[in-house]
């Protein structure tokens, strides 16, 4: 067919849903309509043999066999003029991808931060844990503090005993030395005391100052989160939006088509000759002479 001049089907030249191609196809059987280049004019019988109807870049040709006597071949060519019919409709299927790939891409970022958002409250529940085993830690230092407290009232009483002692001179050096190693035994253990608690005072700083931080993290999460779901409320509101017109212009179109199909058939019951003049440029012509008429004598 193609050394005869056909390019392509009817329904190759644009595209549309696959419900609406569906029923342009079994409306004017557009699967079934070739579209032929320039070589056409000296093939127009042969490719008539195989369709009643095809089209070529400036005219639509269609061709009718007599049912009686030598079944001569009638051909009809009408030019093909640019109506224009419905300028304003415009393609939206790409920018609803680039719509559902950015909505997409929006809920992985979400995920993402919910995901971030799960580990900080686990890592902050880890902390409040520390907290709690600090705190304990800082009572026990309470109780070593009140001990060191007891120690130091119990080396006053010492010292006094001491001086009682040492005033009634009784082997002074003894005494001295007993004291002596009294006091060097509580400061030993007064100082491991202050060092364990400096160092956990320390570790309790350190771990505030993380919380902290922790908290500032999980307030700038909080906000963006936020700030996508809010984002992500305003494009399906758009996307919505854009879809129901879409169905609009969808159900105006397929309006105009019916509307097409109907004065087609008002006008073919008129008187043809008083119409010649005529071009048929509805759309819903396409396709309509190839199908099949009730057998009876030529008008």
């Amino acid at each position: 067919m193609r050394k005869l001049g056909m390019q392509c089907f009817l329904k190759d030249l644009f595209n549309a849903p696959e419900s609406v191609m569906r029923f342009l196809c079994k409306l004017g059987r557009l699967h079934r309509v070739p579209v032929c280049d320039n070589n056409a004019e000296s093939n127009v019988e042969h490719i008539l043999k195989y369709n009643s109807l095809f089209f070529t870049p400036t005219e639509r040709i269609t061709g009718k066999r007599s049912q009686y006597g030598n079944r001569n071949l009638s051909v009809k060519r009408d030019f093909i003029v640019d109506r224009k019919i419905l300028p304003n409709i415009k393609d939206n299927s790409e920018k609803l991808n680039n719509l559902e790939m950015n909505l997409k891409n929006t809920e992985n970022s979400l995920t993402e931060l919910n995901s971030q958002f799960n580990n900080c409250s686990e890592h902050r529940t880890e902390l409040e844990k520390k907290q709690e085993a600090l705190r304990k830690v800082k009572n026990e230092l309470r109780h070593e503090v009140l001990k060191i407290s007891e120690i130091q009232f119990q080396i006053k009483q010492l010292t006094e005993i001491y001086n009682k002692k040492k005033a009634e001179v009784i082997d002074e050096e003894q005494e001295k030395a007993y004291v002596k190693k009294k006091i060097c035994s509580a400061n030993s253990t007064k100082k491991e005391i202050l060092s364990m608690m400096h160092k956990l005072i320390k570790e309790f700083l350190l771990c505030k100052k993380e919380k902290l931080k922790r908290i500032l993290v999980l307030k700038f999460f909080r906000e963006k989160i936020s700030s996508l779901e809010s984002e992500i409320k305003t494009r399906e509101e758009t996307q919505s939006d854009i879809e129901k017109r879409l169905l609009e212009k969808i159900v105006e179109n397929t309006e105009l088509k019916s509307q097409g199909y109907r004065l087609y058939h008002e006008i073919k019951k008129l008187d043809m000759d008083k119409l010649k003049f005529l071009i048929p440029s509805s759309p819903a012509q396409i396709g309509m002479d190839i199908l099949p008429e009730p057998h009876g004598p030529e008008s």
